[in-house]
């Protein structure tokens, strides 16, 4: 009774034995009976109650058909509601417990993660064509792409080798066992304030050469990234949105020559390179004379060369989650980058940025300069910059949310902590981790946008936040399962002579096995 689809009131009747006299009917639908507000959008109070399991069950009844059978189907739901509702660790048999399915066979629940239920490719496939409704056609589907590394403790668990330890102290490093992967978020449209999001879409592996032996194919950190940003762009023209530009942003390991050559058409990538990158000019019209086949110009001056020239540059102030960042920059531009003869880019100079935190007493920050390249379009005979000035310093910063998400998904959620031994379950049931805080996310981001509705305080001390975070989303979800009566915790006036009756000590019981760290 978790997961009641398309069932008759009739139906649920029966299944839930007759209603109690002047208790309403709170099993017509499988989400909470929460109030949903009709209000239109920057109308929403703090503290309004929006339901965001509602959104969660829309979400997930649009993967049903990539599911091979239906009672498949059911149970990944009901892992889902254990990931929830499990306050230890995410481990499979803690999964189990909490859904109260520990003195059952398990075998069925660690095969699902073989494989042979579904196909992580056509999860990632539906997942990303819901955040299509989110994007115009005549605006710009935002990408990210970082490296994570998943920490283990086998030397022969498929994908693990041996990186630089992270778990340890700062000044004695040392080296330790994880799986290397690759994760690709879509970034929502910056709202007011300069805030954003970074929704989880795919986690490909990159499993060095040096890695244990594992059914995934051997690649680096950008041929990863490469290969999620073509199979956007495969699929952006699959759903007729051919004109639509893709926006790519990556950090330096992805500045790789490999990266441009075989980058698609209609995609835009904004990556940060190094201060001493060779770059040209592009080369002069023939004349007559000399060689035909020039692919460059004369030699420009390096990023780092730009900082001691005093013309070009310009003051702005932009917000970044709340806060505003003084920012002096310039763009220069369109350079051939050496190795790629064929694909002008602009190189954007950030000469520093300054800004202010804390409520009482200030403190200053400052950043070191940064150098970035975009390749250009082409205009007719001329080439131009791709996106504006702005946005392309608005968009460097957002670059960040991804980090925010790889803590998030590491540290709260639980990637990573499934024991699963299996070549095949060693790596889909992190991908599966993944798409579940996805769907969590892009189902948080319909109800509440980002800083649409503000998220209801815990206590009456409890300061104010201009957006909702992962832990807030956790705690609304387990709001919204509460109130179902499946899920509906026992409440009595007092405690005396509680833990007598069977039944209480087995709920009891089931609560004290839901905080076990299995």
């Amino acid at each position: 009774g978790v997961w009641q689809f398309q069932r008759s009131k009739k139906e649920r009747e029966k299944a839930n034995g007759s209603k109690v006299r002047g208790m309403k009917d709170t099993n017509q639908t499988p989400v909470s009976n929460e109030k949903n507000t009709t209000k239109a959008v920057g109308e929403q109070e703090v503290g309004e109650v929006i339901s965001v399991w509602a959104e969660v069950v829309k979400l997930l009844e649009r993967h049903r058909h990539e599911f091979k059978q239906e009672r498949t189907f059911r149970r990944m739901v009901v892992m889902i509601i254990g990931v929830i509702i499990s306050l230890g660790r995410h481990t499979m048999s803690q999964m189990i417990t909490s859904v109260g399915y520990n003195q059952q066979d398990w075998s069925s629940w660690y095969r699902m993660l073989r494989g042979e239920r579904f196909k992580e490719e056509d999860l990632s496939q539906r997942l990303m064509e819901q955040t299509l409704e989110h994007v115009k056609e005549d605006e710009q589907y935002v990408i990210a792409t970082d490296a994570t590394h998943i920490g283990r403790s086998s030397k022969t668990m498929a994908g693990t080798s041996w990186v630089r330890g992270f778990v340890t102290a700062v000044f004695d490093r040392g080296l330790q066992r994880a799986q290397r992967f690759v994760t690709c978020v879509w970034m929502p449209k910056i709202e007011e304030g300069g805030y954003s999001r970074a929704i989880p879409i795919r986690m490909l592996s990159a499993f060095s050469k040096t890695a244990a032996k594992s059914s995934e194919a051997v690649r680096t950190e950008y041929e990863a990234g490469l290969a999620f940003a073509q199979w956007t762009r495969q699929l952006m023209d699959g759903a007729k949105r051919t004109k639509q530009q893709v926006l790519w942003i990556a950090d330096g390991a992805y500045d790789k020559v490999e990266v441009w050559r075989n980058l698609p058409d209609r995609l835009i990538l904004l990556v940060r390179t190094a201060k001493n990158r060779v770059l040209y000019e592009l080369p002069g019209a023939y004349i007559g004379k000399g060689r035909r086949n020039v692919k460059y110009g004369k030699r420009a001056p390096t990023p780092n060369d730009h900082l001691n020239d005093r013309s070009g540059w310009a003051n702005d102030t932009i917000q970044v989650r709340g806060r505003k960042i003084n920012i002096r920059w310039k763009r220069v531009g369109p350079f051939l980058r050496q190795g790629v003869s064929e694909l002008p880019v602009y190189l954007l100079v950030c000469g520093g940025a300054s800004w202010t935190s804390g409520k009482g007493k200030h403190r200053n920050h400052y950043r070191k300069p940064a150098f970035y390249l975009m390749n250009a379009l082409k205009m007719g005979d001329t080439w131009t910059p791709a996106i504006s000035e702005r946005a392309m310093l608005a968009w460097v910063w957002q670059r960040w949310e991804i980090e925010v998400t790889h803590r998030e998904m590491k540290t709260g959620f639980g990637v990573g902590e499934m024991q699963c031994w299996n070549p095949v379950s060693a790596v889909l049931s992190v991908q599966w981790m993944v798409w579940v805080m996805g769907v969590l996310m892009l189902a948080a981001y319909r109800a509440w946008g980002i800083v649409r509705v503000k998220p209801a305080p815990v206590s009456a001390w409890h300061l104010k936040v201009k957006r909702w975070s992962f832990n807030t989303l956790w705690r609304s979800l387990r709001r919204d399962l509460a109130r179902i009566p499946d899920f509906n915790p026992i409440l009595r006036p007092t405690c005396v002579k509680s833990t007598q009756s069977p039944q209480n000590f087995a709920f009891l019981a089931q609560a004290a096995l839901n905080c076990v760290r299995g």
